[in-house]
């Protein structure tokens, strides 16, 4: 160990040198590869969120598409009720213009015979 000029240098020897320097470079892989790992962990959480929102919203998308199936059966059921209604008086209003006819022509073949 030498001090030169307010600095500390070290000296090694060849086979110390060459073991440091594997070191210093297996350290620096080293970190370079934590480093892109944990790239890859943030894009993976980052893709993993945007899968959670997706899912989610597909969630949503199905309760309100199977409420609008079941508003849509209630609104079949009303409109056959409402048009079984319509029919119904549709028939009777039929009926009484059958009654009205049948007796007006009997009341004419009445009038005419007396």
């Amino acid at each position: 160990m030498q001090t030169l000029n307010g600095d500390t240098l070290f000296c090694f020897s060849r086979p110390q040198a060459r073991t440091l320097a594997k070191l210093l470079i297996s350290g620096s892989y080293s970190d370079s590869i934590s480093n892109s790992i944990s790239l890859e962990n943030q894009r993976l959480y980052v893709v993993l969120e945007k899968k959670d929102k997706l899912i989610n919203n597909l969630n949503l998308k199905i309760e309100f598409t199977s409420q609008i199936i079941d508003n849509q059966g209630q609104n079949l059921r009303f409109l056959k009720e409402h048009l079984k209604k319509v029919d119904k008086k549709l028939t009777q209003s039929r009926r009484q213009k059958k009654w009205m006819l049948v007796s007006l022509i009997s009341l004419t073949i009445f009038s005419v015979i007396k």
